[in-house]
């Protein structure tokens, strides 16, 4: 307790100054590398003090204490996602408060008010501590105060990459190519939010992205992909709702496969009863295939939802989505094609810290599609019809390290295997990819 005291006084603009009943760390190495950390924050060395505080972890040292005085830590060095993973980790415990808190200030500094108002908000009005919700309402006069800006500078994501792709084949729906290539992508994202509403209510916001991905010996299965969104947010009954009006188009090569015009809406909470945080969303989108793929035109239904808990160390998330596409089979004299399935999806994942820099998360995932009425395809000799079910089962594991505040390394290694009714269908596929990225 000592340890954190002395942390809240020196540092009361990021913690306010909260008396926290921490564990006391075991005797030994571990106790003396956290007073040294302590000291070198005395000493205003927060550099050092993320060093001592680190090989304390490292030493066996677990308790409330260490993990906020390295968010503190985290936060003075500008390494505000190591922050932010530290406060999360706390949202469980007597603290949630205070760390509610603390991931406000991360928001600020990462130039994200709409996520930083909606915490001190929420703070403001329903914690049980009085001086969290008195600095939670001067955050939220500070941030309407008159002349304070209404439009935020918009926020991103820049990264370039490569790998090898043992199965080239870009459709969803194909058989086995039989074709493997390296490649290199590059991804763009950006988005801003913006005051919508009189009052802290809500906000509305817009996102854009672009992908490109190459691969030097496939040529076709060259993909590029836009999507743009304009939506609003709001806050309800401790929950976080978004709607966005998005549209999406991919090309293989240069041509256009899918073009989507569609409504997405989100429900989001940090405290879900027993579970840390929960989500389900609706996608609803009109679809248009292009002049090479008219079996695409029709409508598409998405429903996924979600769940997150702190667990062995680290954060296990679980996924459940169900989708529905509403297509007319295409059967012509010269052309037979079925992409309308009912697919099921169910993804576990675990997510933990292993360093302050370094993120290891491991996913697996079984996916079942079930086209309804025949599926049709061109052959040879005419067409054919016949009933189709796969089931595909995915392993992944990701790598990422925080090299600085604004740049990290990404690491992935993505194994499927595709099971179908159908001959040719069948396979498996091995992807490994690197890449670096820059937020901003």
């Amino acid at each position: 307790m000592q340890g954190i005291r002395a942390i809240l006084s020196a540092s009361l603009f990021l913690l306010p100054a909260v008396v926290c009943h921490a564990q006391g760390p075991s005797a030994g190495e571990g106790t003396l590398l956290l007073e040294k950390g302590v000291a070198a924050f005395q000493a205003g060395d927060a550099g050092q003090a993320r060093h001592y505080l680190l090989k304390a972890r490292e030493s066996g040292v677990d308790s409330t204490a260490l993990t906020y005085n390295l968010g503190v830590a985290n936060y003075q060095l500008a390494r505000y996602d190591a922050a932010a993973r530290e406060f999360q980790s706390l949202l469980d415990t007597p603290h949630r408060d205070l760390a509610r808190y603390n991931l406000g200030l991360v928001a600020l500094a990462t130039e994200n008010p709409a996520d930083a108002r909606d915490l001190f908000l929420t703070l403001s009005t329903e914690s049980q501590n009085d001086k969290i919700r008195r600095l939670s309402q001067r955050q939220l006069e500070r941030l309407t105060a008159p002349g304070t800006p209404a439009e935020a500078r918009p926020t991103g994501l820049v990264m370039l990459g490569g790998g090898y792709d043992s199965n080239v084949d870009q459709l969803p729906d194909s058989a086995s190519s039989g074709s493997a290539d390296v490649y290199y992508d590059g991804l763009l994202v950006l988005g801003s939010d913006f005051d919508a509403f009189s009052t802290n209510s809500g906000t509305w916001s817009w996102n854009g992205l672009a992908y490109h991905q190459r691969f030097p010996g496939e040529s076709e299965s060259n993909l590029s992909l836009l999507e743009g969104g304009l939506g609003g947010k709001a806050r309800l009954s401790a929950a976080d709702l978004r709607a966005t009006v998005f549209t999406r188009h991919w090309w293989l090569h240069s041509d256009r496969v899918e073009s989507y015009y569609g409504v997405r809406t989100t429900a989001r909470r940090n405290d879900c009863g027993a579970l840390s945080r929960c989500y389900a969303q609706l996608e609803v989108a009109a679809v248009s295939g292009g002049p090479e793929f008219p079996e695409y035109d029709g409508w598409q239904y998405k429903l996924e939802t979600g769940v997150q808990q702190n667990q062995w160390g680290g954060v296990l998330g679980v996924e459940l989505g169900l989708e529905l596409a509403d297509r007319e089979n295409i059967r012509e004299a010269d052309y037979a094609s079925s992409v309308s399935p009912f697919r099921q999806r169910i993804e576990l994942s675990w997510r933990k810290a292993v360093t302050g820099d370094l993120t290891l998360t491991g996913k697996t995932a079984f996916r079942r599609s079930d086209y309804q009425g025949d599926y049709q395809w061109q052959t040879t000799s005419g067409a054919v019809s016949e009933e189709r079910e796969d089931e595909r089962w995915s392993a992944s594991v990701l790598v990422d390290w925080q090299v600085t505040a604004d740049w990290f390394v990404s690491s992935e290694w993505l194994y499927e295997s595709n099971q179908s009714s159908l001959d040719g269908y069948d396979y498996d596929r091995y992807n490994l990819w690197l890449g670096v990225g820059k937020t901003f």
